[in-house]
């Protein structure tokens, strides 16, 4: 078994990894995954290097809808893509996206935190809003 190893320069202070069996394009190689990824690396089976990446679970944004079952607005989740030819995506990134497919974004550490803190923001007035709603 080869062994790869895709952790880049630039993010090996930052990602502790473990070294997982993986398999590209039918061959099985070793490369090392952060704790967080959850994906299973000999499954997915890429065709090229180059399209295996790092997936954390997710986290998804429901709205309850009245007599329907709740809709996906948007889910975040940890990524990183060790062999893009993006170096922000070589290194461990938050990647959200709306629930219909057609927003997604990218975020370094200081952007997910902003979002995070939009994200409470509107939570709060969504949350005096509702105050305004008969019982």
């Amino acid at each position: 078994m080869t062994v790869i190893d895709s952790t880049p320069p630039e993010a090996a202070a930052s990602v502790t990894t473990r070294l997982v069996p993986a398999r590209v394009d039918g061959n099985e190689i070793a490369v090392p995954c952060p704790p967080w990824c959850t994906l299973d690396h000999v499954k997915e089976n890429p065709r090229q290097l180059v399209d295996l990446y790092h997936f954390s679970e997710y986290v998804g944004l429901e709205m309850p809808r009245e007599d329907q079952s709740p809709a996906l607005l948007a889910f975040a989740r940890v990524g990183m893509d060790p062999f893009s030819s993006n170096p922000n995506r070589r290194k461990p990134y938050l990647y959200v996206e709306d629930g219909g497919g057609s927003t997604d974004g990218y975020q370094n550490r200081s952007e997910a935190q902003q979002f995070a803190r939009n994200l409470m923001a509107f939570a709060e007035r969504v949350l005096a809003l509702s105050e305004q709603l008969p019982e």
